[in-house]
């Protein structure tokens, strides 16, 4: 009977790659391995905590809008009270504002003013939610008589455009 003839061709065995000889050993070592593990876990581990942090900035950059109102402004009573009429709550942390004023007969009229206090608060405006944060500096402005310390609120709020209609 005669032994069928193989049509292939003849591949002589190749001879490991010294990369191949080097990364078998190292593979095997159970000591290089586990350094080697650890390590590369570590590098995995830097790359994605910086790439959130500039993911982060991008995204804050991008999409968030601001807006810092100082007590000089005009405005900075009224909105205080918009804040604390509108509220998700209504405002737990407050503060008053005293107004006193002498009439002609020398009757004293008092009113009180409710204002959200120092601190982050929330509301909504045109289906937008809005994140406030009041601030108190170290810094006292005068204003005629007396002095009071300069605060800021800062209004915060997702978005693309400024405009909130």
């Amino acid at each position: 009977m005669k032994e069928p003839l193989n049509t292939e061709p003849f591949v002589e065995p190749l001879q490991p790659s010294r990369f191949h000889k080097v990364y078998s050993y190292l593979s095997s070592n159970p000591y290089f391995g586990a350094g080697a593990g650890l390590a590369g876990l570590g590098v995995c581990l830097s790359i994605t905590r910086k790439l959130i942090v500039i993911s982060n900035t991008i995204f804050r950059r991008r999409f968030l809008i601001s807006l810092q109102i100082s007590n000089e402004d005009p405005a900075y009573p009224w909105l205080l009270d918009y804040i604390n009429r509108n509220s998700a709550r209504q405002t737990r942390q407050i503060s008053v504002h005293t107004l006193i004023s002498q009439a002609e007969s020398g009757r004293t009229i008092t009113n009180f003013t409710y204002l959200p206090g120092h601190g982050m608060h929330y509301f909504t405006y045109n289906y937008r939610w809005i994140q406030v944060e009041r601030q108190r500096e170290k810094q006292v402005i005068q204003k005629g008589n007396y002095r009071t310390p300069f605060e800021t609120v800062t209004l915060t709020t997702l978005g693309i455009f400024a405009s909130l209609s």
